[in-house]
């Protein structure tokens, strides 16, 4: 195992312990302000200092006399306390969670509280030393001498066994006498898409059997590409109104069919356009019949207008949400406002794009108005939790430092106590309250 590079402290680490001083003694006036105005003592013990708190995003976003101290993020101010940690400048290190600040003491060697007493100068002769950062180093040589002589016994072995024959008699090749190699097997591997057009040329026989009994993969994929129709066929069909009251292929239905069917994107897209056909035969339900040609021009344009620049069975399928969801718009609006409804041919006309045009096309900033409406019907929602949230842990925060006061009131903590527990556990205006609190309960004692 390689040993670990000693890392020094560097110039910029230096400039955050700075600030972390700076952050402990405006620590250190808060905590004796408040025991002042308490009336008690502010005295410590030597090696009983109480920790700093750090929090690494104030850190990163400090200011001073406006102007930002340093110019890097959160975490790498939290890196940056950790190589002051590595180096045992900060000592003591407490983790609560992610939203409370973390706690560390400084090295008492490097920082230390002098109480007004200037420290006692030393001579360099005299000055103390002490480094723990040095490691032993075992010397390695006679263990590399072993190593040396097990590789060239090895290879004296290997070239014996094969003068003897031994490789040639077991017919064995170079790779396959070791362990870790793997034999490249010059087998033809056959592609995805020739997989694929197999299957092609099966479909027609299971079509025709009905067999259901090779797995849920033939299953699926026979009773999917079943949907098929001839486009004249379908559109005859919907002349007839055959499918006025068709509800769509389900969406889970359609997932699995993503899933597990061996279909492609083009072939899904088929039936997808098919299925669409079909659910927009709603909008002409109380209308005027549609003759045969109108529903098979509008198929033939949908063919090649619908979901065009979609690869993938997933955007085909959002898609479909969109497509759905501006027909059953179209369909309500044509109930409202009684007015009938253009041929399919001339409905699903693609150049029909403007609002007064009256064509599906036309819908499209329908549709980015109703998402731009369900985005700011979530935000709201979410900004009502948030503020719902913030309104229970207010009265939580609040009921918790009442029951300090009462549990205080009865002697059962100190006033170093409660400071430590309100400083910890609740927001920083309860500290400036504690004091008054405090000052009140005395004078009424």
């Amino acid at each position: 195992m390689p040993k670990k590079r000693l890392q020094t402290i560097k110039f910029p680490t230096e400039l955050v312990f700075n600030t972390l001083l700076g952050f402990y003694i405006s620590q250190l006036k808060e905590r004796n302000t408040y025991l002042v105005a308490t009336n008690s003592p502010t005295r410590v013990l030597k090696n009983d200092l109480p920790k700093l708190r750090i929090d690494q995003r104030k850190l990163a976003t400090h200011k001073k006399e406006g102007v930002q101290r340093f110019s890097f993020c959160k975490k790498t101010a939290k890196n940056h306390v950790k190589r002051l940690r590595e180096a045992k400048v900060l000592i003591n290190y407490t983790y609560v969670n992610q939203n409370k600040p973390i706690s560390v003491n400084f090295n008492p060697e490097i920082v230390a509280i002098l109480d007004g007493k200037p420290p006692k100068r030393q001579l360099t002769e005299s000055q103390f030393f002490n480094y723990n950062g040095w490691k032993i180093l075992h010397d390695n040589s006679d263990n590399n001498k072993v190593l040396k002589r097990n590789k060239k016994k090895d290879f004296l072995i290997f070239h014996k066994e094969n003068e003897c024959g031994l490789m040639q008699q077991q017919n064995v090749s170079l790779a396959e006498s070791y362990k870790t190699t793997i034999r490249i097997s010059n087998a033809k591997q056959t592609s995805p898409r020739e997989n694929v057009a197999t299957i092609r040329k099966i479909l027609p026989d299971f079509l025709k059997t009905g067999a259901k009994s090779n797995g849920t993969n033939n299953t699926v994929t026979v009773n999917f590409l079943a949907k098929l129709m001839e486009e004249k066929t379908l559109a005859q069909e919907l002349s007839a109104g055959k499918y006025d009251n068709h509800k769509g292929l389900s969406y889970h239905y359609l997932q699995k069919v993503i899933q597990y069917a061996n279909v492609t994107t083009e072939e899904f897209r088929s039936v997808l356009i098919q299925d669409f056909v079909k659910s927009s035969a709603k909008i002409w339900k109380n209308h005027q019949s549609v003759h045969v040609g109108s529903w098979k021009n509008a198929i033939n344009n949908l063919n090649q207008t619908l979901f065009k620049g979609i690869t993938q069975k997933e955007g085909l399928l959002k898609k479909l949400k969109e497509y759905r969801w501006k027909l059953d718009f179209a369909r309500k609006w044509f109930l409202k406002s009684k007015i009938p409804a253009l041929y399919p041919s001339l409905y699903f006309d693609v150049h029909r794009k403007a609002s007064n045009g009256i064509g599906f096309y036309g819908l499209h900033s329908i549709w980015k108005s109703h998402l731009k409406h369900q985005q700011n019907r979530i935000e709201k929602q979410k900004e009502s939790q948030q503020q719902e949230s913030a309104r229970k842990r207010k009265a939580k925060m609040k009921q918790r430092f009442e029951n300090t006061i009462k549990a205080y009131e009865k002697g059962k903590y100190t006033t170093a106590q409660v400071y430590n527990y309100v400083r910890n556990n609740l927001p920083q205006s309860y500290v400036s309250e504690l004091t008054k609190r405090i000052e009140e309960i005395k004078k009424t004692a």
